[in-house]
């Protein structure tokens, strides 16, 4: 399943959903800018990869990390609120721990939690978070114009065809099934 919902983001057949890179959007201080977002946190508000992971697993298209030491508050989310996205689209806030780098890799951003922010905290958040928010990479189908993977890229995948094929063993075995058990003679039988 894992591996399926990576090639949804855009990672190539075979290929984990680790391997999936998503884009830096920016650093956000409010919580609620993420629409329709659900609450993962532990190591997965800190460490990149899980994030990513569990971001391609639930077919969400953003993540957002909120690191403390090891563990952090962690979202994922379907886009930002409309005011967010027209007023900040690179996120409302620059340095004061935004800067911190994921526990798992150095080269990532993952925001900071509580002490582990340097910024003030604004008098409208709830909580004193400095998000990091990624976006997922856009499945294949909304890629218009790029080429079909070739058929040794793809290797043993399960393709249309395929399907087609054994829906049709199914049916026809079904359907002899069935009229044996109706008493009527199987019409390749003579």
């Amino acid at each position: 399943a894992a591996a399926a919902a990576a090639v949804e983001h855009g990672a190539a057949p075979g290929r984990r959903d680790l391997d999936v890179e998503a884009s830096y959007v920016g650093c956000f201080g409010s919580e609620t800018w993420f629409e329709n977002r659900t609450y993962v946190g532990g190591q997965r508000g800190a460490r990149y990869r899980l994030a990513v992971r569990d971001a391609a697993k639930q077919k969400k298209r953003y993540f957002a990390c909120a690191r403390r030491d090891a563990d952090g508050h962690g979202f994922l989310f379907d886009d930002l609120v409309p005011d967010a996205r027209n007023a900040f689209p690179s996120g409302d806030l620059v340095a004061g721990g935004c800067e911190r780098a994921c526990a798992d890799e150095g080269a990532k951003l993952c925001g900071c939690a509580d002490e582990a922010c340097t910024g003030a905290m604004g008098d409208d958040q709830p909580h004193h978070r400095r998000w990091a928010v990624y976006r997922m990479p856009d499945p294949p189908s909304s890629r218009k114009g790029l080429p079909a993977p070739d058929d040794e890229e793809c290797g043993d995948a399960w393709t249309r065809q395929d399907e087609a094929t054994a829906e049709a063993e199914v049916f026809e075995g079904a359907e002899a099934t069935v009229f044996t058990h109706l008493g009527f003679a199987d019409s390749g039988a003579e």
